[in-house]
Protein backbone atom coordinates (compact mmCIF):
# COMPACT_ATOMS: atom_id res chain seq x y z
CA UNK A 1 0.00 0.00 0.00
CA UNK A 2 3.01 2.28 -0.68
CA UNK A 3 2.39 2.83 -3.88
CA UNK A 4 -0.61 4.49 -3.73
CA UNK A 5 0.63 7.45 -2.92
CA UNK A 6 2.16 10.05 -5.49
CA UNK A 7 4.82 11.04 -3.26
CA UNK A 8 5.95 7.61 -2.49
CA UNK A 9 7.78 7.41 -5.71
CA UNK A 10 10.45 9.99 -4.10
CA UNK A 11 11.97 7.72 -1.16
CA UNK A 12 11.35 4.17 0.05
CA UNK A 13 9.24 3.40 3.08
CA UNK A 14 10.56 0.78 4.85
CA UNK A 15 7.12 0.26 6.87
CA UNK A 16 7.33 -3.29 8.82
CA UNK A 17 10.97 -3.62 8.76
CA UNK A 18 12.31 -4.77 12.20
CA UNK A 19 15.36 -3.27 13.77
CA UNK A 20 17.46 -4.34 17.14
CA UNK A 21 17.78 -1.52 19.37
CA UNK A 22 22.30 -1.62 19.12
CA UNK A 23 21.25 -1.08 14.90
CA UNK A 24 18.98 2.44 15.77
CA UNK A 25 21.38 4.84 13.63
CA UNK A 26 21.63 8.59 14.49
CA UNK A 27 19.51 9.23 11.69
CA UNK A 28 16.62 7.16 12.84
CA UNK A 29 13.76 9.12 14.46
CA UNK A 30 11.92 7.25 17.50
CA UNK A 31 8.62 7.64 18.86
CA UNK A 32 7.02 7.68 22.24
CA UNK A 33 7.63 9.82 24.89
CA UNK A 34 10.92 10.52 27.57
CA UNK A 35 14.32 11.42 27.79
CA UNK A 36 15.66 8.04 25.33
CA UNK A 37 13.92 9.48 22.35
CA UNK A 38 14.25 13.62 23.35
CA UNK A 39 17.17 13.20 22.96
CA UNK A 40 18.45 10.88 20.62
CA UNK A 41 20.25 12.83 17.76
CA UNK A 42 17.22 11.91 14.45
CA UNK A 43 14.83 13.18 16.94
CA UNK A 44 16.83 16.53 17.77
CA UNK A 45 17.09 17.03 13.66
CA UNK A 46 13.46 16.11 13.47
CA UNK A 47 12.61 18.63 15.95
CA UNK A 48 14.62 21.52 14.34
CA UNK A 49 12.89 20.74 11.09
CA UNK A 50 9.38 21.00 12.52
CA UNK A 51 10.53 24.55 14.62
CA UNK A 52 11.88 25.65 11.02
CA UNK A 53 8.75 24.90 9.02
CA UNK A 54 5.89 25.96 11.51
CA UNK A 55 5.64 29.19 10.48
CA UNK A 56 5.25 27.92 6.82
CA UNK A 57 2.81 25.10 7.86
CA UNK A 58 0.91 27.87 10.18
CA UNK A 59 -0.20 30.21 6.79
CA UNK A 60 -0.40 27.12 4.52
CA UNK A 61 -3.87 25.77 3.17
CA UNK A 62 -5.20 22.60 4.16
CA UNK A 63 -4.48 20.87 0.96
CA UNK A 64 -0.55 22.09 1.20
CA UNK A 65 -0.04 20.93 4.82
CA UNK A 66 0.70 17.21 3.77
CA UNK A 67 2.95 18.47 1.41
CA UNK A 68 4.79 20.04 4.23
CA UNK A 69 4.39 17.22 6.64
CA UNK A 70 5.64 14.77 3.68
CA UNK A 71 8.83 16.88 2.95
CA UNK A 72 9.65 16.50 6.29
CA UNK A 73 9.22 12.83 5.88
CA UNK A 74 11.64 12.85 2.70
CA UNK A 75 14.44 14.77 3.96
CA UNK A 76 14.92 12.25 7.09
CA UNK A 77 14.52 9.33 4.88
CA UNK A 78 16.97 10.67 2.03
CA UNK A 79 19.45 11.19 5.23
CA UNK A 80 18.94 7.34 5.58
CA UNK A 81 17.04 7.83 8.32
CA UNK A 82 13.97 5.53 9.78
CA UNK A 83 10.41 6.31 11.70
CA UNK A 84 11.02 3.67 14.43
CA UNK A 85 8.65 2.83 17.23
CA UNK A 86 9.33 0.24 19.65
CA UNK A 87 7.26 -2.96 19.76
CA UNK A 88 7.07 -3.99 23.52
CA UNK A 89 6.66 -7.51 22.59
CA UNK A 90 9.33 -8.25 20.82
CA UNK A 91 11.47 -5.44 22.34
CA UNK A 92 12.46 -4.77 18.61
CA UNK A 93 12.05 -1.02 16.51
CA UNK A 94 9.79 -1.09 13.70
CA UNK A 95 9.58 1.37 11.16
CA UNK A 96 5.86 3.13 11.06
CA UNK A 97 6.28 3.42 7.09
CA UNK A 98 5.36 7.12 5.36
CA UNK A 99 1.88 7.85 6.21
CA UNK A 100 2.41 7.14 9.97
CA UNK A 101 5.53 9.36 10.01
CA UNK A 102 3.53 12.34 8.28
CA UNK A 103 0.85 12.07 10.82
CA UNK A 104 3.85 12.59 13.73
CA UNK A 105 4.97 15.28 11.75
CA UNK A 106 1.58 16.79 11.25
CA UNK A 107 0.91 16.72 14.77
CA UNK A 108 4.73 17.90 15.89
CA UNK A 109 3.61 21.12 13.70
CA UNK A 110 0.43 21.76 14.82
CA UNK A 111 1.85 21.66 18.49
CA UNK A 112 2.45 24.64 20.83
CA UNK A 113 0.98 27.10 17.65
CA UNK A 114 -1.07 28.73 20.34
CA UNK A 115 -4.08 31.53 19.75
CA UNK A 116 -1.33 34.45 20.80
CA UNK A 117 1.53 33.61 18.38
CA UNK A 118 -0.80 32.70 15.24
CA UNK A 119 -2.35 36.27 15.84
CA UNK A 120 0.99 38.03 16.33
CA UNK A 121 2.33 35.83 13.03
CA UNK A 122 -0.99 36.55 11.35
CA UNK A 123 -1.04 40.23 11.40
CA UNK A 124 2.89 40.74 11.19
CA UNK A 125 1.90 39.16 7.65
CA UNK A 126 -0.65 40.97 6.72
CA UNK A 127 0.82 44.50 7.53
CA UNK A 128 4.17 43.84 5.78
CA UNK A 129 3.81 45.58 2.30
CA UNK A 130 4.02 42.95 0.37
CA UNK A 131 1.92 40.11 1.73
CA UNK A 132 3.94 37.37 0.19
CA UNK A 133 4.74 34.22 1.99
CA UNK A 134 8.37 35.45 1.18
CA UNK A 135 7.82 37.89 4.27
CA UNK A 136 8.23 34.97 6.90
CA UNK A 137 11.01 31.89 7.25
CA UNK A 138 10.03 29.69 4.17
CA UNK A 139 13.13 26.74 4.53
CA UNK A 140 14.55 25.44 1.48
CA UNK A 141 13.37 22.16 1.69
CA UNK A 142 9.81 22.70 1.81
CA UNK A 143 7.90 22.26 -1.55
CA UNK A 144 8.60 25.53 -3.84
CA UNK A 145 5.74 25.77 -5.39
CA UNK A 146 3.77 26.46 -2.24
CA UNK A 147 6.07 28.78 -1.63
CA UNK A 148 4.45 31.80 -3.80
CA UNK A 149 1.23 31.68 -2.77
CA UNK A 150 0.01 34.88 -1.89
CA UNK A 151 -1.58 35.55 2.02
CA UNK A 152 -4.87 36.08 1.56
CA UNK A 153 -6.07 39.18 -0.39
CA UNK A 154 -3.95 40.77 2.56
CA UNK A 155 -7.56 41.00 4.37
CA UNK A 156 -7.34 39.93 8.46
CA UNK A 157 -8.95 36.34 8.39
CA UNK A 158 -11.84 35.27 10.33
CA UNK A 159 -11.73 33.71 13.94
CA UNK A 160 -12.44 30.26 12.79
CA UNK A 161 -9.79 30.41 10.29
CA UNK A 162 -7.07 30.93 12.46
Amino acid sequence: SNIDNDYSTQYTSYEGLTVPDDEVTRSDVKFGRGGGTNRHPGNLFFRKLVEDAKPAYMLAKKAQKGDISRSIVSIIRSQGGRWLKLNNLSGLWEDVGNDEAAKKVSQALREGLALKRREALMSSVSTSGSRSKRSIAYPAYLPNSKAKCKAEGGKPRSKQEV
